[in-house]
């Protein structure tokens, strides 16, 4: 039953929208895509440290990008959109792929648009979509270095 609700909210919101809230989730994700990455596809963000088995059975250390691509996608990101569809539509390969980045990113987004929608009846601005997309909540205060990296990049 979940599963229909929040996909039957995220239907309602894209074809209720109106053209102007539906291309604001647009206008977000492009501008995140310049944010994040400067529109380079395979750029690698934030780095971890990940244990891994060598070829002779031993663990060993090494350096792991956790985002990567135009959206600077963390796996957390692919798990949320797909619990947020209610099944796994998404793969953690799906992060190098500029297209499926942005189907990433438009389901979490218009996910949130959802939530503050029902929270506060009315549409977040597009600023706290985008911040909402670096914290990974709506609800949450913009974080403040984010909203400036942002409010700096649409004054360019």
């Amino acid at each position: 039953m979940k599963t229909i609700n929040i996909l039957a909210a995220l239907v309602a919101f894209l074809v209720f929208a109106t053209p102007s809230q539906a291309d604001s989730i647009d206008k977000v994700i492009d501008n995140l895509v310049q944010i994040e990455s400067k529109g380079k596809a395979n750029a690698l963000g934030d780095w971890t440290k990940i244990l891994v088995k060598n070829s002779e059975g031993k663990l060993v250390e090494l350096d792991y990008p956790k985002a990567v691509d135009i959206l600077q996608i963390h796996p957390i990101m692919i798990k949320e959109a797909n619990n947020i569809l209610g099944k796994e539509v998404f793969t953690v390969a799906d992060r190098l792929n500029p297209n499926k980045s942005r189907q990433v990113a438009k389901v979490f987004l218009a996910h949130q648009v959802d939530r503050y929608k029902k929270k506060y009846g009315e549409y977040p601005s597009e600023l706290r979509l985008a911040c909402s997309w670096n914290s990974g909540s709506i609800a949450k205060q913009m974080p403040t270095a984010y909203l400036k990296k942002y409010t700096k990049f649409e004054e360019m």
